[in-house]
């Protein structure tokens, strides 16, 4: 496992708080719910990638949040990659989440280039949704973001950090 090829991307969790409630943006693709981020092209930082990926992703520009850049939340793991020059090889993929906030509730998407569409959903959800994911009655969306296992421990250390 330690020869496998490495595979990078980086993104933000964004987050923005509506009246008393703090709220995720998180992106809809191919039957699943994501993060913005994507893979780092050569000279990138993780930031500048991070940063591009958003705006790219949604139209979000980098004067409209603000990122915290001192500790990211970092996910590592051995996965398949569809992509060249792997095709269907195993890959071990670390990716980069910085956390940033919107400067404004009125932001949101403008633009999707990669994804069916976005959500913001409301912390306080998500958190029950991860304590109870068998049980809850949702919307579609939501039914979505429950069967996104990959994503909900990422989105655990998130609450952790922002309570």
């Amino acid at each position: 496992m330690a020869n496998l090829p490495q595979v990078k991307s980086c993104g933000v969790i964004l987050t923005k708080t509506v009246g008393h409630n703090k709220q995720i943006l998180l992106m809809k693709h191919r039957g699943r719910i994501d993060f913005s981020k994507g893979h780092i092209e050569a000279g990138e930082t993780d930031v500048v990638c991070a940063l591009r990926e958003l705006f790219e992703e949604t139209g979000i520009k980098e004067t409209e949040i603000t990122l915290d850049t001192t500790n990211p939340i970092v996910d590592e793991y051995v996965t398949k990659y569809r992509r060249k020059p792997y095709n269907g090889g195993e890959v071990r993929k670390t990716v980069v989440l910085f956390i940033g906030t919107a400067k404004d509730e009125h932001c949101t998407a403008s633009h999707l280039s990669e994804h069916s569409g976005f959500c913001w959903f409301d912390m306080d959800a998500v958190k029950t949704l991860l304590q109870n994911t068998t049980t809850w009655q949702m919307d579609p969306d939501f039914e979505l973001l429950r069967q996104t296992k990959s994503i909900h421990p990422i989105l655990s250390q998130l609450l952790e950090r922002i309570k």
